[in-house]
This record gives C-alpha cells, sequence and structure tokens, in this order.
C-alpha cells in the first residue's frame, strides 16, 4: 500500500485524511466532492483508487491557479459560491478547503441537499473564521468526529463530522 503523501502548507496534511478515512463506509464505491481543488486533489483521489474500485470524484475552484486537469476528475471553475448549482446527488465524503476567505461559510446551505446519513463533512482550517463553524450548525445536523485545533500560528486545524 502506498502511503499518502501531502506537502501541507496551504493544503491538506496525510493526518486529516487518515482520520476521517478511518470513518468512511467499507464499500467499493465512493463519492467525494470537493471545494477547493489543487494539488492535493489528485494526490487524494490516487490514495483512495489503492482502496475503492469505483471513485467518482468532483472538484469546485473559483481560482485559476488551483486548476488541473486529470482524466479522472470532474473540475469545475466558478465565479462566486452563491452562484453555484450543485448536482442532485448525494455524497459519502464532503472536503472543504475553499473559497480563501469568509465566503467558504456559503457552502454549508448548499451541502444539505448533497449529504444523505453517514456522509463524512470535512472542513480544513474550520477557525479561521467565525461563521464556518456558525453556519455549520445552522444548516446540517452532525455529530463531531474530531477537532483540530491550532495552537500556535501556522499549525493545521480541521473539524471532521458525520451527518445525521
Amino acid at each position: 500500500m502506498k502511503n499518502l503523501k501531502l506537502n501541507s502548507g496551504w493544503s491538506y496534511c496525510s493526518e486529516q485524511i487518515l482520520q476521517f478515512e478511518n470513518n468512511l463506509n467499507k464499500t467499493d464505491f465512493l463519492e467525494i466532492i470537493e471545494f477547493g481543488a489543487g494539488d492535493s486533489s489528485i494526490k487524494i483521489y490516487d490514495y483512495f483508487c489503492q482502496k475503492y474500485k469505483n471513485i467518482v470524484y468532483t472538484c469546485y475552484e473559483n481560482d485559476n491557479r488551483w486548476m488541473f486537469k486529470h482524466d479522472k476528475i470532474k473540475l469545475i471553475l466558478y465565479d462566486f459560491v452563491e452562484n453555484v448549482n450543485l448536482e442532485n446527488k448525494k455524497y459519502d465524503l464532503i472536503l472543504v478547503d475553499g473559497p480563501t476567505g469568509v465566503s467558504r461559510k456559503f457552502w454549508y446551505k448548499k451541502i444539505k441537499n448533497i449529504v444523505k446519513s453517514g456522509s463524512i463533512l470535512h472542513i480544513d482550517d474550520y477557525d479561521h473564521y467565525q461563521e464556518f463553524e456558525q453556519e455549520l450548525k445552522n444548516n446540517l445536523i452532525y455529530k463531531e468526529l474530531y477537532r483540530q485545533s491550532r495552537s500556535k500560528v501556522g499549525e493545521k486545524s480541521w473539524l471532521t463530522v458525520e451527518i445525521i
């Protein structure tokens, strides 16, 4: 089994992915949607290909600098979160890592329509803005699985929840 190696920095760290992976359903099929694309999207896809026979991976990105080409990842460029209409399907894993800034809070209202009981929602840098967690609480019913807070500037933070 190949190890997952992520650079971190602005990207996810390997610990995050390995932590929420333990809460995913153990089937052959995995549907992932990610808000905020980049190099880590490809690495996460490749990593999960070792564990699942079929993966559907969709990324939404608003910044051309993070766009990439990949035959198996559907990448959608958008202008503003409020203008995005998500496909009417349910996802096993939702990754929230963009856009930069407080407008990330608008995803939670849209996510209500694409989750199911058991969906795992992972929020990178959940504590950058108070609104991130407040909008999560306002829009979704969940149980908290893991919270990594910062003890100093530069450390990673994330919140992983399971939709009830």
